[in-house]
């Protein structure tokens, strides 16, 4: 082996798996892009897969109300013999006989589009002298793919000379090799998929998951308004777990809203509830915000004990005519959650 070879490796091994790492930088990408609600699709799935692929990583994502399904293909510029790598396959040579009915299969499924299939080409470069690494990401449609022919290809071209016809969304970027791989892009769980497609397809735009006890309190309820009254100035949609009915199983369906909503909000109003626990332990383990709001008087269990919290006296809140929380503890709550939205940078509608 070539000393180039052996820097390679030795670079390699210390950016762990190849495929993960694409994942991660292709959802980083995409979200500096304007994409958002980005979801990993079921990796060994074969009804997931958009193309009869090679499956290095399939992604869903919005931009806007546009929903997109996107390949993820992570491959390093240089082969080992420090040749550069000019076709990125993606596609089985076997399979593209029945590429357009399996696209078509993805299309119904997805409801999507085929130009809203699309792909991404994450390109890893290292530079041996450094040593140092840098990536680019190049994004395009699946249709755009095709021979003189009008015939798709295998393979995405990747000489210098194919990069005018891609959309670059990085451009030699810097690589940091010490990423925590816990902050990958996580993979939709095999037994709630369908639910998570009905999800997405029902509960569009920006949302949070509010976790709360259902047993009936004027209070509490009051709050719950209050909470969705706020959000909706800034374009959040604030679900619970009655809001739609995506499983049978009570548990499944909980499952679905942690994975489906952008981040969660848990109430402790009155006492301790195990299920809101349970709950902002999974998200959590999502890697995803969790906002707590408690009432002072109330001890939290565990770990969450020593977090910072949105705290209110229940004594300082009251109920107006209209049903609606007054006083400063309702004050309080909301200029807290304010402050949370602009250190998140969440904005308000124009309009407000």
């Amino acid at each position: 082996m070539n000393p180039y070879s052996e820097k390679v490796n030795e670079i390699v091994l210390s950016i762990h798996n190849l495929r993960e790492v694409g994942l991660y930088l292709a959802k980083v990408a995409l979200e500096k892009d304007g994409f958002s609600r980005i979801k990993s699709i079921e990796f060994n799935d074969r009804r997931m897969d958009p193309v009869g692929s090679i499956s290095y990583g399939d992604i869903i994502a919005y931009k806007g109300d546009k929903k997109k399904v996107i390949q993820i293909v992570t491959r390093h510029k240089h082969y080992k013999n420090g040749k550069i790598n000019s076709r990125y396959i993606y596609i089985k040579k076997k399979k593209l006989p029945e590429i357009q009915g399996t696209s078509s299969k993805a299309c119904s499924h997805y409801n999507v589009q085929y130009e809203d299939i699309c792909w991404i080409a994450v390109q890893i470069s290292v530079n041996v002298s450094l040593p140092e690494i840098t990536y680019s990401i190049f994004f395009g449609s699946i249709s755009d793919l095709t021979d003189e022919s009008g015939k798709i290809m295998s393979a995405i071209p990747m000489k210098e000379a194919d990069f005018q016809n891609y959309r670059q969304l990085i451009n030699n970027g810097k690589f940091v090799t010490d990423i925590k791989m816990e902050t990958i892009v996580n993979s939709i769980p095999k037994h709630i998929s369908d639910n998570y497609n009905n999800f997405i397809e029902i509960c569009k735009g920006k949302n949070a998951f509010l976790m709360i006890e259902f047993k009936e309190d004027l209070y509490r309820l009051a709050i719950e308004v209050m909470i969705k009254d706020l959000f909706k100035q800034y374009e959040i949609i604030i679900l619970k777990a009655d809001e739609h009915r995506f499983d049978d199983n009570k548990f499944i369906n909980i499952e679905t809203y942690l994975w489906g909503c952008d981040f969660g909000i848990a109430l402790f109003d009155s006492e301790v509830n195990s299920n809101i626990y349970l709950e902002i332990g999974y998200m959590l383990a999502l890697n995803k915000k969790v906002i707590i709001i408690k009432e002072k008087n109330l001890t939290l269990l565990g770990d969450l004990d020593g977090k910072l919290f949105i705290e209110f006296d229940k004594s300082s809140l009251s109920i107006n005519e209209e049903n609606k929380l007054v006083g400063n503890g309702a004050k309080k709550i909301v200029e807290e959650l304010k402050k949370w939205l602009n250190i998140m940078k969440i904005k308000k509608k124009e309009n407000e």
